[in-house]
């Protein structure tokens, strides 16, 4: 709970991953049904993502990091350039030899346009 200047308690929101995928999916100006589209998947599935109802898959987040050009480490854990575990076990990486394994784009690569 956070106490206000005036006392009142109110409840912490907490920022989902869905949430996040929501938002940087209307920042990039997609709809639900484009972003299906995008990806090959129907459109109840992205709406199963971004109300958290089922796990959404690696690569779906960084094609989605990719293609509305937001951080990857902020996708996955709400962190801007901390990768998840997930992401540092694909990479083959241990977590102290690389904080931002894999988080930076490569200079001079332009994600798709779809």
């Amino acid at each position: 709970m956070i106490t206000t200047t005036h006392g009142t308690k109110i409840p912490e929101l907490t920022i989902t991953q869905g949430m996040r995928m929501a938002a940087a999916r209307k920042m990039a100006g997609l709809t639900q049904a484009e972003l299906a589209d995008m990806f090959g998947n129907h459109v109840r599935t992205i709406i199963r993502w971004e109300l958290d109802e089922i796990k959404v898959p690696y690569i779906a987040l960084v094609a989605l990091s990719v293609a509305t050009d937001v951080n990857l480490g902020w996708l996955q854990t709400g962190e801007k350039d901390k990768p998840s575990e997930e992401h540092i076990t694909m990479l083959g990486l241990e977590e102290a030899d690389n904080l931002s394994a894999g988080i930076v784009r490569p200079e001079g690569f332009e994600p798709p346009t779809f």
